[in-house]
């Protein structure tokens, strides 16, 4: 548990740094002008992942990505 949030904080940290915040107030609340109530959401948006096989480096993440969101009821 211990090893899992401190993961958590370092990913957290390099993230904040390749984006130069200082602080989770410097971003604290960016997001909340995006959040709509449900009935406003275009129900029938599609997305759909582009491959670009030229740089595949058969890592594995895409699939990975994809298999994650699918309990999300997205197709």
């Amino acid at each position: 548990m211990v090893l899992r949030l401190s993961r958590m904080i370092d990913g957290l940290a390099n993230w904040m740094d390749e984006k130069g915040y200082k602080t989770l107030d410097d971003f604290r609340g960016a997001a909340v002008q995006n959040v709509k109530q449900w009935q406003y959401l275009n129900l029938k948006y599609d997305v759909k992942a582009r491959i670009d096989q030229s740089t595949c480096i058969n890592c594995g993440l895409c699939y990975i990505s994809c298999e994650d969101g699918s309990h999300q009821g997205n197709s």
